[in-house]
Formats: C-alpha cells, structure tokens, sequence
C-alpha cells in the first residue's frame, strides 16, 4: 500500500498539473461540429479474447509476473477487484499487486507517471489531457468502461428518476437548478478538474445554450459532495457510481447524465493504461494483461457473478452494502480499444477549449 504521506504528495503535485490544464476561451465565432452529445457510429471491434467459461488455472500454472496497479474509487474497479479473486489474471501468469485505489483519475496517472505503480485506470478525458499538457508518455492497455451499443441513446430517453448511468450529476431537491444551462454562475464540484465529469458537464452546458466558461468547477472528493451540496457549500456536483446512487438516498436530486452520449457506442470511456517505457519493456506481460482484463470484463459482466462485483464496491468505496447493490455496474467492454475511441474524444475536447493540439489516437494504443 502507498503510505499517505505519499498519497499526499502525489494527490499535491496532481492538483498543480490540473490547475495548469486551463480550457481555452469558448471561442463564439468557431464554428461548432456536430451536436456534441450525438453519438459517433464505428464498427464493432472484435474482442481481445474470446472469453469462455470461469476464469479457471490452467495446468501446468504458468509461471506469474507481477504487476503493481491501482484503480479510483469507483464501480469498474470493484469488478476487475473481483475478477482476480476469480482467478481471471493468474490464469495468464499475471499476479496483481493492488495499492489503494486512487479518488481521482489525476492522482492516478500522477502515479503512474512517478512510477510508484505499473498500470492505472483512467477515463480517456483525462489521458488526453495529460498526454497533451503534461507530456505523459502512456499505451492503453484494455477497455475499463463503456457503453454498449444503443446505451446512451436509452439513457438520454429514459429521464432522471432514477440512476440509469454510471455518472450523473447531483442537485439540492426543490432548488433552482432544472437544466444543464442553469449550471452558468453555479458552482459545480468533480472529482478532478479537467477530466471526463468537468468536460462532459460543459458540453452539456453549452449545448443547451449556457457558457461553459462561466461554471465554477472545483475539485471535491465524490464522498463529500452530498453532503456539501445539502449544505450549500457548493450547487451541484458530478459524481460516479457509487455514489449517484448513495447521493439518491440521501436525498439529493438527479440533473442528469453528463456522459451519455459524448462517447462512441460499444467503445471504451475508461481505460487501463501503463507508461510507454513500461509496456515497451514488458511487451509480453502488457500483451498477457490484455487478454486478462478483456476475460475479466466479461467474467464480472455475467450475471452469476455480479453479486461479487458488488461485495468489493463497499471495501474500496465506503458505500453501504445496500446502497452498493442498488448502484449500476458499468457496461465492460471485452472488445480492444480504437483510435476512434480516443480520437472522437479529443475532437470534442479540442472543440471545448480544453486541448489545443492534435492528438494522434493511434499512437496511444499498445499493440
């Protein structure tokens, strides 16, 4: 485990990168791409691996390597958690070496790149922001997250009663705050600056009339932010499962889903990543990797199985058990990431002001 002196100075030089991820000025005169929460149609990629069956050792065991990993404090972790309890990554020689898991995707790839661990989730949001503004040099090694084809479209018709994605933002029961443009002047908490919930919050602002310029974004840890809404410490926040659930019955208010439909259709969003040096110097283990985390998403996607998905949400997240079985397990995708994934993300980003170069998405992928 990473002691908290460490922690702290990671989550420390996390926040200092962050503040240096300053988005562009929403420029009125550019000329706008298409809607920006209209998905984009590709090809369905092939798996990774064609799972099959339980995640059972094969004899002789091969020979284990070990991987130093930690995920964020959300539901996609809880399933890879599970999945190797299950046996899912020793199959493939593969031993995980798990440290706590990160609050926020920034804090992640700050380790990662410090080298204090191997491999890391993220959304690809914030990969590209770290990739663009602060060099990180990364291969993606296997889909995280996602949503199948149809999802989001499902998920925008489907309304706000109750918690039908895995990321949502959250407002105070009986406020003022009915819609996306009503953010403008408000003060919005995400768990980091600049990554997916801050980007997707302002794409939605903005296509619903509102200046994504003028929302007061800060970073709060998802824990806090039902609490600190109820208190008036701050309008709204985005958060992600867990803790749209947990925020529900605590009585908070969904806005609405700010992901659904930002993304590709049975593409990835989140991802699990290492550095360029790391893969290139354990090609074989990043290849093993691979082929374990795309049998895993489909082990901790089986029904039979999600009981156990659920039962590791609560260790890593602080949830309640009930509130860890009402919440959503993300779609995990068993199929390899694509340029497309990543390029699609970045075009919006760039659109946004977020970015300012051209991201070479093909690059990115370790192959």
């Amino acid at each position: 485990m990473l002691k908290t002196s460490t922690l702290s100075r990671i989550a420390a030089s996390a926040l200092i990168a962050s503040v240096a991820f300053a988005p562009g000025a929403f420029a009125a005169n550019k000329p706008a791409p298409k809607p920006v929460t209209k998905t984009t149609a590709k090809p369905v990629a092939k798996p990774v691996a064609a799972p099959s069956g339980p995640c059972a050792i094969v004899t002789p065991a091969p020979t284990m390597q070990t991987i130093k990993i930690a995920g964020t404090q959300i539901n996609t972790t809880a399933a890879v958690l599970a999945a190797d309890k299950a046996n899912c990554f020793a199959k493939y020689g593969i031993k995980l070496a798990w440290t706590d898991a990160f609050p926020a995707p920034g804090v992640a790839l700050t380790a990662l790149a410090g080298g204090s661990i191997e491999v890391t989730y993220a959304p690809t949001v914030p990969i590209i922001n770290f990739v663009v503004n602060a060099g990180l040099k990364a291969k993606i090694l296997a889909p995280g997250d996602g949503y199948a084809p149809g999802q989001q479209a499902k998920i925008l018709d489907s309304g706000t009663s109750k918690m039908n994605d895995d990321t949502a933002v959250l407002v105070k029961t009986g406020g003022s705050i009915k819609s996306w443009a009503d953010l403008e002047g408000k003060t919005v908490a995400v768990p980091a600056r600049k990554a997916q919930l801050e980007v997707t919050i302002a794409a939605k602002v903005r296509e619903d009339g509102g200046d994504p310029s003028k929302v007061k974004f800060l970073a709060l840890g998802m824990p806090d932010m039902a609490a600190a809404i109820k208190k008036g410490d701050i309008d709204a926040g985005g958060v992600v499962e867990p803790f749209g659930t947990s925020g529900l019955a605590d009585g908070l208010t969904l806005l609405g889903f700010p992901a659904a439909g930002f993304f590709n259709d049975g593409g990835a969003v989140g991802v699990w990543l290492a550095t360029d040096a790391w893969a290139s110097a354990h090609r074989d283990l990043a290849l093993a990797f691979q082929k374990a985390m795309s049998e895993s998403n489909a082990w901790a996607a089986a029904p039979a199985n999600l009981s156990k998905v659920r039962a590791e949400i609560p260790k890593i997240t602080g949830v309640t058990a009930a509130e860890a079985a009402a919440s959503n397990i993300p779609f995990l995708p068993t199929a390899a990431v694509t340029a497309s994934d990543i390029s699609s993300v970045a075009t919006k980003m760039n659109f946004l002001g977020y970015i300012s170069k051209k991201v070479d998405a093909a690059s990115l992928l370790f192959k």
